[in-house]
């Protein structure tokens, strides 16, 4: 059954709409003062919020703003009731998230069209999301055992020739393996790094885990810290002829670790969606009360139909390019950037180019 909280001090009107309510079948939870529901809200999670702000007792929609602040609760449906319209009033209800905002006298047809609207619109966000978590549960399923199983199954293979047969090989031999083990577990440690930050994403940003650690992070933007950033990529000293850095010097609002996760993903997908040769430039600047970087190649370019629909575990051309990775690095990049509701995009020309966008906001 749909429970409703529904916070009214008057209970000439409470206790009416209280009966009507639950005649058409939801389960009413009342409150007379603000107080007494932020308590109820302590330890239950209503489907939905009715309050009257104009109720003794709360002042500026201060139980609106609490239910919006908290990762917990901050999607249930809330409703504000005023005796009438008031353009201040309405202001503040929607700039603090209101889902609705409605006027006394109130009566059950119109109350009931906006309680159904409300939790229409939030069973389709719903499943929104839950076919989202399942395109993610089946990609898993297909990306996943490939990458821990490859480099396992080599680190493995050769590491059983070297303990039996060691004494039979060469030591050029011997090299080629050991570099072949090095490298695969490069990889799985690479593969479990971005598996583990995809999910720290998802945990933030659904309400898991707390991110108040990262509502103050900032990162001082340079070119030392983007140069090293390069440095620690594999694939970066054959190419390092074709990078231009032009980076201004400036601190963002934004956790640096993601920052670094961030731009190693975007400049490790320009390196190999480009070829050896071609430049690929790095430029980051202040612009218009904002901090933007870009990093542009002249590669085979993204498909727009690709870059609409970004998620992790899928690659784009995987048949074609390295068989590695989960093509998690978009989705890290998206997730990330959505976190500290800074910008970012893609313009591609397939065939000709590629440009990524990122726009940071900077510290208040």
């Amino acid at each position: 059954m749909t429970k409703i909280l529904f916070i009214e001090e008057d209970s000439e009107i409470r206790e009416p709409l209280q009966k009507q309510l639950s005649s058409v079948g939801f389960e009413m939870v009342v409150c007379g003062t603000g107080p007494e529901a932020m308590e109820f809200l302590k330890s239950e999670n209503p489907d939905l919020i009715i309050c009257d702000v104009s109720n003794k007792g709360i002042k500026d929609c201060e139980p609106l703003k609490i239910v919006k602040e908290n990762d917990q609760t901050f999607l249930t449906p809330f409703i504000v009731i005023a005796p009438e319209f008031d353009k201040k009033l309405f202001r503040s209800a929607m700039m603090h998230g209101a889902d609705d905002f409605i006027t006394k006298p109130l009566k059950l047809e119109d109350i009931y069209g906006v309680i159904t609207t409300q939790l229409e619109r939030k069973q389709r966000r719903k499943r929104i999301t839950e076919a989202g978590f399942n395109t993610l549960r089946r990609n898993i399923t297909r990306s996943l055992p490939h990458e821990f199983n490859t480099p396992l199954t080599g680190i493995l293979g050769f590491s059983e020739t070297l303990k039996s047969d060691l004494q039979e090989l060469s030591l050029a031999e011997i090299a080629e393996m050991v570099n072949y083990i090095n490298d695969s577990a490069k990889r799985l440690k690479s593969t479990a790094e971005k598996f583990l930050l995809y999910t720290n994403l998802q945990s933030v940003t659904t309400g898991d885990i707390q991110k108040d650690f990262l509502d103050n992070a900032t990162t001082v933007v340079n070119r030392p810290l983007i140069m090293k950033i390069m440095a620690e990529l594999k694939d970066y000293p054959p190419r390092v002829s074709d990078f231009r850095v032009n980076v201004t010097e400036c601190k963002i609002h934004f956790f640096q670790e993601y920052f670094e996760s961030v731009v190693r993903e975007l400049i490790e997908n320009a390196i190999k969606f480009s070829d050896a040769g071609t430049r690929i430039s790095f430029t980051g600047k202040l612009l218009e009360g904002h901090y933007q970087i870009e990093i542009t190649d002249k590669g085979s370019g993204i498909p727009q139909e690709f870059i609409n629909e970004i998620g992790a575990f899928r690659q784009y051309k995987r048949h074609k390019y390295e068989q590695q990775g989960l093509g998690l690095g978009l989705a890290i990049v998206q997730g990330a950037m959505n976190l500290y509701d800074a910008g970012f995009e893609i313009d591609s020309e397939p065939g000709e180019k590629t440009a990524c966008r990122l726009l940071f906001n900077l510290p208040e």
